[in-house]
C-alpha cells in the first residue's frame, strides 16, 4: 500500500492536506510551597497532545450533497470515536480521539462548492473509549 500523500481520518481521505496543523502538548508540574522560600515544583509528566486541523475541500465535480455524502457526514460521526490517523509525514499517524468537528459550508458562483472544517483530536498514552 503507498504512502498517504495527504491526511487520512479512518475512513476518509481529504482531497488536500490542511492549511493549518497545530500540534500542542502540556508538561503536568506540582509545586510545592516551601515558607520563606521559593517553591519545590515536581514534573509529573506530559499532558494530552493535542492536534487541531485547518482547511477546507473541494472537488471538482462534487456538489454539496456530494461533500455532505462523502465528508461531512462522515467526520460527524467521528465526535468522541478513536480513528486511525495516516499523515504524508508520519508526525501525526497513530490512534486519535475525535474531540470536536466543526464545518461550514462554503459557496462560490453556481459551480463550485466548498467544505470549510476544524478538527480537534487528541492523543493520549492510552486511550479508554466508553
Amino acid at each position: 500500500m503507498p504512502y498517504p500523500t495527504t491526511l487520512t481520518i479512518g475512513a476518509v481521505v481529504f482531497p488536500y492536506s490542511p492549511w493549518q496543523i497545530t500540534d500542542e502538548s502540556e508538561g503536568i508540574a506540582e509545586g510545592f510551597d516551601i515558607d520563606g522560600s521559593a517553591p519545590l515544583i515536581f514534573g509529573t509528566g506530559t499532558g494530552v497532545r493535542q492536534v487541531q486541523l485547518t482547511g477546507s475541500i473541494c472537488v471538482s465535480g462534487m456538489s454539496k450533497e456530494d461533500l455532505e455524502t462523502n465528508y461531512g457526514a462522515p467526520l460527524r460521526s467521528y465526535r468522541g470515536t478513536a480513528k486511525i490517523v495516516e499523515s504524508p509525514s508520519g508526525a501525526y499517524d497513530g490512534t486519535w480521539l475525535v474531540k470536536r468537528v466543526g464545518l461550514k459550508e462554503q459557496a462560490e458562483g453556481l459551480a463550485v462548492a466548498r467544505l470549510l472544517y476544524t478538527i480537534v483530536m487528541w492523543q493520549p498514552n492510552k486511550l479508554v473509549v466508553l
